[in-house]
């Protein structure tokens, strides 16, 4: 699927919403970012979490990110656990 056809995945459910980030994920503009293994725990996380994952999990570690980026600061949120191969979508 290519990036012109985003408009087409949006459309409401979580199938488009996953699609949507798998794709943008793998282009690649962010591909030498997000390993397999990511994509493969946010799959996880999504299936397991539904929209929660992406309504409270996500946001809560952009704000933290946010923080560090403004006070260098990292407060790891909650429902995530730090492990060297992938810090950020692992579930507890």
């Amino acid at each position: 699927m290519l990036l012109g056809d985003v408009s087409e995945m949006i459309s409401g459910n979580l199938k488009s919403l996953h699609l949507l980030w798998v794709n943008l994920a793998t282009s690649h503009r962010y591909s030498e970012f997000i390993g397999k293994k990511d994509i493969e725990t946010f799959t996880s996380r999504l299936e397991n979490e539904g929209l929660t994952f992406l309504t409270t999990a996500l946001p809560s570690l952009g704000k933290a990110l946010d923080k560090f980026h403004s006070t260098t600061e990292w407060t790891l949120p909650a429902g995530f656990v730090w492990r060297r191969t992938s810090p950020f979508l692992t579930e507890r």
